[in-house]
């Protein structure tokens, strides 16, 4: 393989199975034959997102009868559920990273001009440089919809996207886009030995126990702190790995982890045809398409209501050939501005649009507070834990960096700025409030209309009623 020209090296300290590579012994690793590299199995670990919803009294009741897995029932006089949603991340090891983020960078150039011949480059939204944020996207496809006309809109979610991607059809679709130039950079064999490294990837579970009372996580966090910027040293990983302890292996035709460099790629080159057809569908009828991932936004004028059982059958139909599916609970079809009136709002990549305003959804706004509430509580006890030991008579707590996490406040130093309304807004890190603050920007940039900075204005009282 060859160094990619588009390849940008980053030195990252996180501790795997080897060394953090420098940009010197990066090209070395890249230059070399990756046919006979021996990749490292990656480290994984779940992502457990909370989800609180508020439902109608009989949709409430009727759940509660049922007991479905993963919900769990807050308050019967509200009628709040909170769900609970498994996301699997893994992350390889530094050397075999390198190799990923640079066969990333050949995939791209071949697939930037596939998807501009074909007129996708305003379509496929996530993955890709100078796209920008999800907030952009959101407000692109809002401001499509004019509430006084007559639109059919349409979102849907494609179910466990990353873990049902096909490998015989991926490697098909990776080596039908590969023209002779970017054969340059990588040959056959290197390309089918990255793929089936991702395919028939290793991994090592982090929350798996290795005796009765360490995880692996425990027993990695325990050599950090001892100064070690390796996981496991040589013969105790190879010892692990002979007798199965802690590597597990994907042994099903499908699945790639999502966390790689190269999966966020590969994930777009394997929705390409899918792509293709549904915008060429939407064109002839005046539409609008946007993906966003495994999210998918459309919109056509009322007048052509008769082909959106053509659109959903197409939609379903395409995805059935890329062994994929919809999740048809979160599919939803509004009629414009008929379902504005009844009191419905358009969900679509954390944001929601009643025809007049854009708020941020419930259900993200729960999670910060419910976020802020526990780190303060974290800090709390820590606090007095460092009272008890060392100072006694301590009685002040810093609150500098849950300031910088939580808040968006003028005293922090001074260091991103961002316009509200004509004043400058101040703060340090990048965190909930100020992603706000920027998605606010953005929806009035496109003459939108949002009550985002009402929905976001108490959080600094909150974050102080908390003490």
């Amino acid at each position: 393989m060859n160094l990619s020209n588009n390849y940008q090296h980053k030195i990252k300290a996180y501790i795997h199975c080897d060394f953090p590579v420098g940009l010197k012994k990066a090209t070395e690793i890249i230059n070399s034959d990756i046919s006979k590299h021996r990749f490292r199995p990656f480290f994984g670990y779940n992502i457990f997102v909370e989800k609180i919803k508020k439902l109608k009294s009989e949709e409430y009741f009727s759940l509660k009868k049922e007991r479905p897995d993963g919900i769990i029932f807050i308050n019967d006089s509200k009628f709040l559920i909170k769900k609970i949603k498994n996301r699997p991340i893994k992350y390889a090891s530094h050397q075999d990273s390198c190799i990923y983020s640079n066969f990333a960078c050949i995939l791209e150039i071949p697939y930037e001009e596939e998807i501009r011949k074909k007129g996708l480059h305003l379509t496929v939204c996530a993955y890709r440089k100078n796209r920008g944020s999800n907030y952009k996207i959101a407000a692109e496809a809002f401001s499509y919809i004019k509430p006084l006309e007559n639109y059919i809109v349409g979102t849907f979610d494609i179910r466990s996207f990353f873990d049902n991607i096909d490998h015989s059809l991926l490697k098909d679709k990776v080596f039908d886009l590969l023209n002779k130039e970017s054969k340059k950079y990588c040959s056959n064999k290197e390309i089918s030995s990255i793929l089936k490294s991702l395919c028939q990837y290793s991994y090592i579970d982090l929350d798996e126990n290795i005796t009765d009372n360490t995880t692996v996580k425990t027993f990695i966090n325990d050599r950090k702190l001892h100064g070690y910027k390796v996981a496991f040293e040589i013969d105790e990983f190879r010892e692990l790995c002979k007798n199965r302890i802690i590597t597990k292996v994907n042994k099903y035709s499908h699945g790639i982890p999502q966390g790689s460099a190269a999966s966020a790629i590969l994930s777009n080159i394997y929705l390409l045809e899918f792509d293709a057809k549904l915008q060429s569908a939407l064109k002839k009828i005046n539409g609008i398409y946007r993906r966003y991932s495994d999210d998918i936004f459309i919109a056509f004028p009322a007048n052509y209501n008769s082909s959106r059982d053509e659109i959903n059958t197409l939609i379903e139909l395409e995805l059935s050939q890329l062994k994929l599916e919809i999740q048809k609970e979160k599919t939803c079809w509004y009629n414009i501005p008929e379902s504005f009136r009844k009191g419905k709002m358009i969900n679509y990549l954390g944001f929601s649009f009643n025809g007049k305003y854009i708020y941020i959804r419930e259900s993200s706004l729960n999670r910060y507070f419910l976020k802020m509430k526990r780190g303060v509580n974290r800090a709390k006890i820590r606090f007095k834990e460092y009272c008890t030991r060392k100072n006694p008579n301590g009685d002040k707590m810093y609150t500098s960096n849950l300031l910088k996490r939580y808040t968006c406040s003028i005293w922090v130093l001074p260091k991103r700025k961002f316009k509200r309304g004509t004043k400058l807004y101040y703060s340090e890190n990048k965190n909930f409030i100020t992603y706000a603050h920027s998605s606010n920007i953005e929806f009035h940039r496109n003459k939108i209309r949002t009550k985002i900075r009402k929905q976001i204005r108490n959080h600094v009282k909150i974050f102080n009623d908390l003490f």
